[in-house]
């Protein structure tokens, strides 16, 4: 029996038709509208009253590399964690980002969505990368942890920060960072800082284990993370404290 010279199927956004071979690809617009009018239906919901909330207030971002173990907390300052941050005891977060459930391993999900901080807002990501697809955090694990939902770019789609995260999804350059620093740049705080992003291969601050990271991708994003807010919010001074990876970019400070 031959095989059929044409053939029609539809992969996500984009279909595809293939004659003799020959593969023809277009975007699904119908497809790609109906994404662009999810996203904005929830991040409307879910930031529009975040908008300026931290203005004239100190905003620490922190992450698990291992100079999270220098890390002298900012008194009065409004604290936004990542992945494991949680597991750091000497601060109480108000701000809560993931959006891969494994990172670096999925037990933690269980004590993160019981974990309360300082009266925590969780936000859990959907991100549309087919590799990321099935380390998605599930919508079982976000109604135990009380948690809102937000849609990232595919890492390949997007290639500078989201100026109005109520009504696009978030830039994603390999890291949940940029969701929480695009977040915090919302929110319009006096000062950001940046805790324990590392960007190297290290691994954590509590553990040996090594991570995985695409440290090239993540400098690049930070780079446009730097242009965007010297442009959108030049009033708002951006430190990273005790950097590794990410010296030079902001204004570094050590403790």
């Amino acid at each position: 029996m031959k095989k059929s010279l044409l053939s029609f199927k539809s992969n996500g956004s984009r279909k595809i038709l293939n004659i003799a071979g020959l593969k023809i690809k277009w975007l699904d617009r119908n497809s790609t509208y109906q994404r662009m009018l999810n996203t904005q239906n929830l991040h409307s919901k879910v930031f529009t009253k975040y908008k300026n909330c931290c203005a004239g207030m100190d905003v620490v971002i922190v992450a698990t590399g291992p100079s999270l173990k220098q890390f002298i907390p900012i008194k009065d300052a409004v604290y936004i964690g990542v992945n494991r941050a949680f597991e750091y005891d000497k601060v109480l977060f108000d701000y809560y980002f993931i959006f891969d459930n494994s990172m670096p391993t999925p037990d933690y999900l269980p004590a993160l969505n019981e974990y309360k901080g300082n009266n925590v807002k969780k936000f859990y990501g959907i991100c549309s990368d087919s590799e990321l697809l099935q380390c998605t955090i599930s919508e079982s694990d976000a109604i135990k942890a009380g948690a809102e939902r937000f849609y990232l770019y595919s890492v390949n789609s997007k290639k500078i920060p989201t100026y109005d995260i109520s009504s696009e999804a978030f830039f994603n350059a390999n890291s949940v960072m940029f969701p929480a620093i695009q977040f915090a740049l919302w929110t319009n705080p006096e000062r950001i800082y940046i805790v324990g992003c590392d960007n190297n291969l290290s691994g954590y601050y509590n553990s040996k284990c090594k991570n995985i990271l695409k440290t090239n991708k993540i400098y690049e994003g930070f780079l446009k993370v730097k242009d965007f807010a010297e442009i959108f919010y030049p009033d708002t001074k951006i430190y990273s404290v005790n950097p590794v990876g990410l010296k030079g970019i902001f204004n570094d400070i050590y403790q």
